[in-house]
């Protein structure tokens, strides 16, 4: 099991439908890369979860979001909304003018 450094960028987005259906995507930063991390499930269902490694962050954000656009750009009957999201802040340089 990879130890987890940090959170990069979460999401939560739930449809408006009876089952209430829901997805979870995070990033997390491990030593050897990324690990994109998507769950899913609805109200009365045990969640599903996989995992996705990516060993630079521009390769796991661009599989993030390709994740989350099938889902909230798709033509069906189901329609998500977003729930709550979380972005890490920029890191401040030391040495930054002012």
């Amino acid at each position: 099991m990879a130890t987890i450094l940090h959170e990069i960028r979460s999401i939560r987005i739930e449809a408006d439908s009876a089952c209430r259906a829901w997805y979870q995507i995070k990033i997390v930063q491990i030593r050897e890369g990324y690990l994109i991390y998507k769950s899913s499930g609805a109200a009365m269902s045990k969640p599903n979860t996989e995992q996705y490694f990516r060993k630079t962050l521009r390769e796991a954000e661009d599989k993030f979001f390709a994740i989350l656009n099938t889902k909230i750009r798709r033509q069906g009957p189901r329609k998500y909304r977003k729930v709550s999201a979380y972005i890490e802040p920029p890191q401040l340089s030391l040495f930054a003018g002012p």
